[in-house]
């Protein structure tokens, strides 16, 4: 399990260690000392430079950028926020792994963020409307050659490693 998931769920087995038992309290766990973020990620214009070095470096084009809107237009479409979508991302096999993996993962009723607990937990709530279906690609999924090479473009393609985001549904 997560660190997180440890101090609430095994406090006794990471108390002699981490000090866990103050860190039941989310309000203490859940700071930005605590996560071990100080700095944002983002600043004034990254984003702005990212989407921009989608649309004019030769390292992306293999993806096939198709812009759909700009800021002002100047690198296509109608003028407004970005919106770009990449024609030629996922190849047919990577595809296929992903469909693969979602069922070794085990396809499961999708579901909706409930209340919170004390412990800051958010309960998981089974929609009335909300009728999909979804699995998360963890353990023999992730190592599937392909999954690790969409892994791959991804942080390519955001220059966000792959320990800062979750595993793929």
């Amino acid at each position: 399990g997560s660190p997180g998931w440890m101090i609430v769920h095994c406090c006794r087995s990471c108390d002699p260690y981490l000090d866990a038992s103050r860190l039941i309290d989310p309000k203490i766990r859940c700071t930005k000392e605590n996560l071990n973020i100080t700095d944002p990620t983002w600043f004034p214009g990254d984003l702005n430079r990212l989407f921009t070095s989608w649309v004019i470096e030769d390292r992306f084009k293999k993806y096939e950028p198709k812009v759909w809107s700009s800021p002002k237009g100047e690198y296509g479409g109608q003028s407004g926020p970005w919106v770009v979508t990449f024609d030629n991302f996922l190849g047919d096999d990577e595809a296929e792994a992903l469909i693969r993996g979602g069922s070794m993962s085990g396809f499961e009723r999708s579901t909706d963020q409930g209340a919170v607990s004390a412990l800051g937990e958010m309960e998981k709530v089974v929609s009335k409307t909300r009728t999909s279906s979804n699995a998360w690609c963890t353990g023999q999924c992730e190592s599937l050659p392909e999954v690790k090479a969409i892994t791959a473009k991804i942080e390519e393609l955001t220059n966000v490693p792959r320990e800062n985001y979750e595993s793929f549904q």
